[in-house]
């Protein structure tokens, strides 16, 4: 398989993800739980992050 369809996406996750997690991780502060869940598309051209700062997280997806 030629990988170098990903690079693009490689490219954006590293230039955007940090920041993205460094904003939600400012948000959260000062709360004793925060989880962060990444999501890519099936086509790996994007991904979704979700956030929740609540204390009874009881479901987790795959």
């Amino acid at each position: 398989m030629d990988t170098t369809i990903f690079d693009q996406f490689d490219l954006e996750c590293s230039r955007h993800l940090p920041d993205e997690i460094d904003k939600i991780l400012k948000t959260a502060q000062g709360n004793n739980a925060c989880s962060i869940g990444f999501i890519t598309t099936d086509d790996f051209y994007g991904f979704y992050l979700a956030w929740d700062l609540s204390y009874n997280i009881t479901e987790y997806f795959d």
